[in-house]
């Protein structure tokens, strides 16, 4: 057998020689070469494919990681800017259930299912344009992933939003605290906690496509690094209220 892929070798040496470059004679000899023989380039082609991969791995496990510690810390009771509007939203219902201001309840709902709504559909087209993109050009379709999945949660996050707080808005007048009553007043205080929930799910998913998008236009590397700053930039935002200036909590 090694004789035989030797006199091959050598017949297609003596006729490259003379008719074609290396580089084409390189392509016909390589078949012949026994799969035990390491090629060099392709190796280090492998590493660095296996680098990148790692880069991106990294900077997904990185949010990922700091958003289970702020759960942890959720589950701890220490306070946190999600944690403390979820608990005010309850306050809030209780207080409109006290003093029966249904008109104030319903002006405030309309405005935050509009602000709700309106992120829905804008984060929805963006969706959308990027479908589109990705559809034409199928070889950005890994790179691009990632963003076009966040987005999309990002607007069902903003539409549960909206739909939570349109349900409470009928269930106010009738949420009681009498046994056998159609609603729970408590229940109807859980329901405006959830729309907080969900309404800070739909930004943080966006937040976090935006991170993502680093990796397809500056790449694998960059996106490693920008995860550390955008931890940076959640772990302000994610302060409670008092504990950082105003205008870091938007």
């Amino acid at each position: 057998m090694a004789k035989s892929i030797g006199m091959r070798l050598v017949l297609v040496s003596l006729t490259t020689s003379m008719t074609m470059s290396p580089v084409s004679a390189l392509s016909i000899i390589a078949p012949l070469v026994p799969p035990s023989v390491p090629l060099g380039p392709i190796t280090k082609v492998a590493m660095v494919k296996t680098a990148r991969a790692s880069a991106v791995i990294g900077g997904g496990v990185n949010l990922f990681l700091y958003h289970r510690n702020l759960a942890v810390k959720e589950e701890k009771g220490i306070k946190t800017w999600r944690k403390t509007l979820g608990d005010a939203r309850r306050a809030w219902a209780q207080h409109v259930f006290e003093e029966k201001a249904w008109l104030y309840a319903i002006q405030a709902l309309r405005n935050a299912i509009t602000a709700n709504t309106c992120l829905a559909s804008l984060v929805l087209s963006l969706f959308t344009l990027l479908v589109g993109f990705v559809l034409s050009n199928r070889h950005y379709l890994v790179e691009f992933s990632p963003v076009v999945f966040l987005l999309l949660a990002s607007a069902y996050k903003f539409s549960q939003s909206a739909r939570i707080m349109n349900h409470a808005g009928f269930l106010f007048p009738v949420g009681s605290s009498e046994d056998g009553a159609l609603i729970s007043k408590g229940s109807v205080e859980t329901l405006m906690m959830k729309s907080e929930y969900q309404q800070w799910l739909g930004l943080r998913y966006l937040y976090t496509a935006t991170a993502f998008l680093l990796w397809p236009l500056v790449g694998e590397w960059a996106f490693l690094i920008g995860t550390f700053v955008f931890n940076k930039f959640f772990s302000v935002i994610d302060r409670p209220p008092g504990a950082a200036p105003v205008f870091e909590q938007t």
